[in-house]
């Protein structure tokens, strides 16, 4: 625990010192790695499989996240914050969930079984079993670091206009997992 703490206390002097550059970002969420980035602006081709982005989630899939406290107040068009998460899939790729088991194009995504309930024991929906092919422009995030975060496995694709910038890692403090 107290290795964590330090963690994150360097973490944070580092992103408030490097705040003037403007694209440096410090991630303290689970969602990703916890750790500090360089946020880049999207161009086309960079939004594919494994990319970290950050990006603003559509108004009624955030207002839930803001009801349910997944997400605080923000600079989005929602006034929540935008978050991080991985790109699991992109606009032709297809999705499948069944059983608790996601995939993409047939490879089965390690770690990403939906839960039922949320951490305050609220029932969770997810997308229905089924498989389903991405819509061009836009893309299932899902995250790369904690199996509870709340993403596309409970609410399907976002467009991919809502993603703000690609996450690169200057230092992190933990790996995502290996499902890129």
């Amino acid at each position: 625990m107290l290795r964590y703490a330090v963690i994150c206390c360097v973490v944070c002097l580092l992103g408030t010192a490097a705040s003037s550059l403007g694209n440096l970002r410090v991630n303290l969420s689970p969602s990703i790695p916890i750790g500090l980035y360089v946020a880049t602006p999207i161009r086309g081709e960079q939004l594919r499989q494994g990319a970290l982005v950050m990006l603003c989630l559509p108004r009624h899939v955030a207002a839930l996240g803001r009801a349910r406290r997944y997400l605080p107040r923000g600079s989005c068009p929602s006034d929540a914050a935008p978050v991080g998460k991985g790109v699991f899939a992109v606009g032709g790729d297809t999705v499948t969930v069944r059983a608790g088991i996601l995939a993409r194009n047939g490879v089965p995504c390690p770690g990403a079984q939906p839960l039922t309930v949320d951490a305050a024991g609220r029932a969770l929906d997810h997308v229905p079993d089924g498989t389903y092919l991405a819509p061009k422009d836009s893309v299932w995030i899902v995250s790369t670091s904690s199996p509870r975060s709340w993403d596309s496995r409970y609410y399907g694709p976002v467009p991919a206009s809502g993603v703000t910038a690609v996450l690169r890692p200057l230092w992190v403090a933990a790996p995502s997992l290996a499902w890129r």
